[in-house]
């Protein structure tokens, strides 16, 4: 997993002249701007996955959805610690 992250963030670092990557430090608008984006997308794994019909009656679909759900909890809660101590 972590030679996966250091490959794109050598990528990001190539490929993103314009936006470099201190933007995105906690306390910045670029680390507010993926807790937002972590916030809408729990939201809409909450509300739109794990609540549809296709998913309540899988035992399969609703267990992934609901650790899909639980991934983003602890990525939200992780960023916010980072972002606003």
């Amino acid at each position: 997993m972590e030679k996966m992250r250091l490959k794109k963030l050598a990528e990001y670092e190539r490929d993103n002249d314009r936006q470099p990557i201190k933007d995105f430090t906690p306390g910045t608008l670029g680390c507010h701007e993926c807790l937002h984006m972590t916030a809408f997308l729990l939201n809409n794994v909450t509300e739109e996955l794990c609540n549809h019909p296709a998913v309540i009656q899988s035992e399969k679909f609703f267990k992934l959805a609901s650790e899909a759900e639980s991934a983003l909890g602890k990525l939200y809660s992780a960023i916010k610690a980072r972002h606003n101590p």
